[in-house]
């Protein structure tokens, strides 16, 4: 009984005085279709859904399950993932088209159908419409009956009319491209607006516009449409609001400008070993609010799970403990190899 109290008052000196960040890595072993991850993405009930080159899944527990929807229809490689408002998942499948998935029904968007091109890229829902972005313009598909759009735009002679991402200002839609530029959506067109190239991503935060590029993260004034201030933070892929700051995860072609950065008085600070994750191919992030974890997608290193306030430090090292003991800021922990002195969060 005396060992009963000794560990219950040990965890509860954890609880109140700290909190550690764990970390748990998934991979194919685990379920995942890939270790290519191009998208995570949590919906409305809390299911987290992990979009990979080979396929789609769905954590079930503590493993991950293919959606059979995805193994129907023979569609992989998918880039994004998003959700209606009556709980519709909408998938991206890069050379596969989209896939709405309802309950265990589904229905396939491809070229058949009228949608601009099967390689699907990304994807925004606004109101009533489905906005997809593909390797050669957009597709604007109807919540209501279905029905698919396909705005005009101007096309280049040497290069795809790639588009990377969406965003909304004042009730407006805009497009980011690879090669061309950004755009506003119209029911019908597409119409010129901003000279930035190889942008790979946007978002809209505290009032102001953020736009990855291939060299740099841009800060623009969403009234005037002018950059006010340029990060040396090359190929942000994703975007996450976690704790009301902005968090971006980049991939760049430097190791020294990869992984999580935060936004803090208008400064981002890289916040990877924070995490530590270990691995600096990042590629998607997303956040479960209820059970507390962040999860980030590598490009050839699975998923990762972080705990980021956990109430418990986690020493793998330590194999079987037999018992522990406290003495003022000091814990001795009995284990299989032998004592261990413990001062925080550290060996000693």
């Amino acid at each position: 009984m005396r060992f009963f109290f000794q560990v219950v008052i040990l965890l509860l000196t954890f609880q109140v005085q700290s909190q550690y960040t764990q970390v748990r890595s998934y991979t194919s072993n685990d379920g995942l279709t890939s270790n290519i991850i191009n998208k995570v993405f949590v919906d409305s009930k809390n299911n987290l859904w992990v979009g990979s080159r080979a396929g789609l899944s769905v954590q079930k527990m503590e493993t991950f399950e293919i959606v059979p929807q995805t193994i129907a229809h023979k569609f992989n490689n998918i880039f994004d993932i998003a959700e209606d408002r009556q709980g519709g998942i909408w998938v991206a499948g890069y050379g596969q088209g989209v896939l709405y998935i309802k309950d265990n029904k589904s229905k396939l968007f491809t070229l058949k159908e009228g949608l601009v091109s099967n390689y699907a890229r990304t994807i925004k829902i606004i109101d009533e419409r489905v906005y997809v972005g593909t390797l050669n313009g957009i597709s604007i598909i109807s919540l209501t009956d279905f029905s698919i759009q396909n705005p005009k735009f101007d096309k280049a002679v040497l290069h795809d009319f790639t588009i990377s991402s969406f965003f909304e200002l004042q009730n407006k839609i805009y497009v980011t491209t690879l090669n061309d530029g950004i755009f506003q959506v119209l029911p019908d067109m597409l119409v010129y607006r901003l000279p930035i190239k190889k942008a790979l991503s946007s978002t809209v935060f505290n009032g102001y516009l953020y736009i990855g590029t291939s060299k740099e993260l841009l800060k623009i004034n969403t009234t005037t449409l002018k950059t006010v201030k340029s990060y040396p933070i090359a190929n942000v892929w994703d975007y996450l609001i976690y704790k009301k700051h902005l968090h971006v995860v980049s991939s760049g072609v430097y190791e020294s400008s990869s992984g999580v950065y935060q936004l803090k008085d208008n400064v981002f600070f890289n916040v990877t070993d924070n995490y530590k994750l270990g691995v600096s191919d990042l590629k998607t992030i997303a956040y479960d609010r209820v059970r507390n974890f962040i999860f980030i997608g590598s490009q050839d290193n699975g998923l990762i799970q972080v705990n980021p306030k956990a109430p418990v430090k986690f020493f793998g090292d330590l194999n079987t403990v037999y018992c522990f003991a406290m003495n003022h800021e000091k814990r001795y922990v009995f284990h299989d190899k032998g004592l261990s002195i413990l001062k925080g969060p550290k060996i000693i």
